[in-house]
């Protein structure tokens, strides 16, 4: 029988931030500056110790604009390469630029000194243009009464990618596919690793292994697998004290697995083992932060944090939230060394449709945006912070977000795809419900392949997509009959994505860390297209 997939929520099985580090490589006209110089941060009320800088003379010839327009709505940063945020200036805002730091390689500033008259600040240059008119959104086509586009802008436009995305509406509540930005992002920046071309991944909690530490290594060198996701954090487990958690969130901090020393030898082994090392942070959903700051947690409306989908959730629109995961994630690339930065449950809570109907839900959204929107303006915030530290970005996203709308949680593929490196789907085949007497979790290769079909067209919507690297699960079906994912099921998952043309890499989702099935699926893991 046909395929007609619909996603269900089963358990929280699935896969889902910075206060600290910021590293000023900064370059400003006619001024002779320290490269790689660390500057402190008061917001964390703490002191990041200085690196070792070397000292490089740079003279700029280009004159600056005496005022700039807002392209793409953002907050000013309190220092150029910081993670604190000031104040919010959205599309068209008029800002009078008062200095700059750094430049590009054709001598353009990276970082304008800003003030709108009220604040002032740092803004990339990339959200801003000269002319107010380069502000203004591109025109739409719509579509006539048959649903049909006649008037189409020309393919890679930015009105194209607005008008394909426009077609969206909010049907769940997460805003519609138009309200996020789809200019084309420039996502070149120096990484301190080069990312394999295809990357093959086991999963590590933040055990790191635990006792079966050795024959993890042993299982990936010997069967083609050439990187590891290694928690960071997660709203169960805490990998390592962490600096930025004592600050912000002690309860986190006192929560820790490992000590420091312990988690950096086993992240140090892995990388001299020539593995691509992914750092994973589960970034809305921490029950910990709600417990430190009540007054940041999604709430009732005499607020109260509110449990939603099995745990409470720092609201995904406030900046305050943002910073702390991202210093979390700055930290963790300085003190460890991590190749790439993964964010998992980047999204508002789900099945939120009850007590928003009820009215009984605070998400305490300061600047009005759609969930979408914030989703979206966050990734963009991480992106830009930790490339200036040397990292790929990755997103984790609901394997139903394949299909052509926005999640009621805020995700939402092309708006995620064109902002992050890497996107990661998790298209579990236990996760899609049963029609009649077909389970999709029964099929491994048909529903996998069925999300990477959808996936190809997602990816054509934006203009700067990211690589795919997709969740495989990578465990017994939770669900009767309980179908076991060993090497033949997961190679049928692993060619449904080759078939598909997805052939920048996979990840295996196996949460208990069983040692027992990577060995048992082992065989599938040096598939290739």
């Amino acid at each position: 029988m046909g395929l007609n997939l619909k996603w269900v929520k089963v358990l929280s099985c699935c896969l889902g931030l910075s206060v600290l580090l910021a590293g000023c490589g900064s370059m400003t006209k006619y001024e002779e500056i320290d490269i790689g110089q660390v500057i402190e941060t008061e917001s964390a009320g703490m002191t990041v110790p200085e690196t070792e800088t070397e000292t490089e003379s740079v003279i700029s010839l280009v004159t600056l604009p005496d005022r700039v327009f807002v392209k793409v709505p953002v907050n000013l940063l309190t220092q150029p390469y910081g993670s604190e945020m000031g104040a919010f200036v959205d599309r068209g805002t008029e800002l009078n630029v008062t200095g700059s730091r750094g430049e590009d390689e054709n001598g353009y500033p990276i970082y304008y000194e800003v003030s709108d008259g009220s604040n002032k600040g740092w803004v990339l240059s990339w959200y801003v243009a000269e002319t107010r008119g380069e502000t203004d959104r591109p025109t739409t086509a719509t579509p006539n009464e048959e649903g049909v586009i006649e008037n189409m802008p020309p393919a890679g436009s930015d009105s194209y990618y607005l008008s394909i995305n426009s077609q969206v509406t909010d049907a769940w509540g997460g805003g519609s596919g138009g309200d996020p930005d789809y200019y084309a992002r420039d996502k070149a920046f120096e990484s301190h690793t080069q990312m394999p071309e295809r990357v093959k991944a086991l999963y590590l909690d933040a055990r790191v292994g635990g006792e079966d530490f050795e024959e993890f290594i042993s299982i990936a060198k010997n069967s083609g697998i050439n990187a590891f996701v290694v928690n960071i954090t997660d709203n169960a487990q805490i990998a390592y004290p962490s600096e930025v958690m004592k600050a912000f969130s002690p309860s986190a901090y006192a929560e820790a697995v490992n000590e420091k020393e312990e988690y950096g030898a086993r992240i140090a082994r892995l990388k001299d083992e020539g593995f691509f090392v992914i750092g994973r942070i589960v970034t809305f959903q921490d029950d910990y932060l709600a417990k430190d700051h009540p007054e940041l947690a999604i709430s009732d409306l005499d607020g109260n944090p509110k449990q939603l989908s099995n745990g409470y959730w720092p609201t995904p629109y406030s900046r305050r939230i943002w910073q702390y995961k991202v210093d979390i994630a700055r930290e963790a690339v300085e003190w460890y060394g991590f190749d790439e930065i993964q964010f998992d449950y980047v999204r508002f809570p789900d099945r939120t449709q009850s007590a928003e109907k009820e009215g009984n839900i605070d998400y305490l959204n300061e600047y009005g945006e759609t969930k979408v929107q914030a989703i979206q303006r966050f990734l963009m915030y991480a992106a830009d912070r930790l490339h200036e530290s040397g990292v790929y970005v990755a997103a984790d996203v609901f394997g139903e977000i394949s299909n052509h709308y926005v999640g009621g949680y805020g995700q939402y593929w092309p708006a995620i795809s064109n902002v992050v490196d890497v996107i990661c789907g998790m298209p579990y085949p236990d996760h899609y419900e049963a029609t009649e007497d077909y389970k999709p979790w029964e099929h491994p290769y048909e529903t996998v392949k069925q999300f990477a079909d959808q996936v190809v067209v997602r990816q054509s919507e934006c203009p700067t997509p990211a690589k795919v690297r997709t969740w495989l699960q990578g465990y017994n079906a939770i669900r009767e009959p309980h179908t076991e994912y060993y090497s033949e099921n997961v190679g049928r998952e692993i060619q449904a994505l080759y078939d598909a043309g997805l052939k920048d890499g996979w990840m295996i989702w196996n949460g208990a860390n069983s040692i027992k099935s990577a060995r048992l699926q082992s065989a599938a893991f040096g598939k290739e297209p």
